[in-house]
């Protein structure tokens, strides 16, 4: 819910936001008319290469500066995402 919260006010507050998730849920839909950019990747693996790399290329073309991540499975792949990249990472448990 805080993460909608967010997603929703972000606008109204300059927020320049991308929401990226690899999974769906109840909240999906509300996601979704949020008012902000989300993008669906799939991870397929525990420590997924291909997710890392499309991570990488949404931080290089979007100019991301902070990758903001909840799990620990999520700060590994944001982790090496954000490897030579100005982005730094915060995880949030």
């Amino acid at each position: 819910m805080l993460e909608l919260d967010v997603c929703r006010n972000a606008n109204a507050n300059d927020l320049d936001l991308i929401f990226v998730a690899t999974g769906g849920g109840d909240l999906e839909e509300d996601f979704e008319n949020s008012g902000i950019e989300l993008i669906r990747l799939q991870r397929r693996l525990p420590f997924d290469l291909s997710l890392i790399k499309n991570l990488r290329k949404i931080i290089k073309t979007h100019n991301v500066e902070i990758v903001h991540v909840h799990q620990a499975v999520e700060g590994l792949h944001g982790y090496f995402a954000c490897m030579g990249t100005k982005a730094k990472l915060v995880l949030t448990f």
